[in-house]
């Protein structure tokens, strides 16, 4: 199955969430694991600076600076073949620029990403602006929008035989992993993750 995990913003300034994706960080500048990496409506050279020079065209420098999730697929799901596996045409690691094009889509933000793989789950990287392109406020990723990025996900996967979200995996206060299942979030999302709970899933405005 694959997963899809919202990381934590408190790791990482907004340069460092790119120079992890793009893995400039813990990895001595070497970035042999990252197979795949763009931006969306920005140069994915200067991807932070495009994003903070939105902000500030806005005027929105302040509070959240970007949202950071991972899809992780089916352990050994896609053969990492780097001579083969070619982003454009119909191969199946071509779901990745689809996904993004399609986050892009739902949330009208900028749009960071990387393809890893370094682990046994080739995993995505998707960071998102915390500022909207068409309205210039704040980006509100609510129940119902973050449910349609799952659901999109999920279509998108499937639709290159690839498996499908089973899981979503957070970090409660502790910082300890916590997952729930798909199903889970679609039945009983707010005894999953309590409104008043910072760290959970559904605060993500501002």
């Amino acid at each position: 199955m694959a997963i899809f995990t919202f990381e934590s913003e408190g790791k990482y300034t907004l340069d460092g969430v790119i120079r992890y994706i793009r893995g400039f960080i813990n990895k001595n500048d070497e970035s042999d694991h990252v197979w795949y990496y763009d931006g969306l409506y920005l140069n994915p050279e200067f991807a932070a600076r495009g994003m903070l020079v939105h902000k500030q065209l806005c005027s929105k420098e302040g509070g959240s600076q970007y949202k950071h999730y991972v899809l992780s697929l089916e352990e050994n799901e896609l053969p990492i073949d780097f001579n083969c596996g070619a982003i454009e045409g119909n191969s199946q690691w071509s779901v990745f620029p689809r996904i993004a094009w399609a986050i892009q889509k739902l949330t009208q933000c900028q749009i960071a990403y990387a393809v890893h793989t370094n682990t046994d789950n080739i995993h995505m990287h998707i960071v998102i602006n915390s500022v909207r392109l068409d309205t210039r406020q704040k980006v509100n990723i609510d129940y119902q929008l973050f449910i349609k990025m799952l659901q999109t996900c999920d279509e998108l996967l499937r639709s290159y035989g690839l498996s499908s979200v089973r899981g979503l995996r957070y970090f409660d206060r502790n910082g300890n992993t916590q997952m729930i299942s798909t199903e889970s979030i679609s039945k009983k999302w707010w005894d999953h993750c309590p409104i008043d709970n910072g760290y959970l899933i559904p605060q993500f405005s501002g």
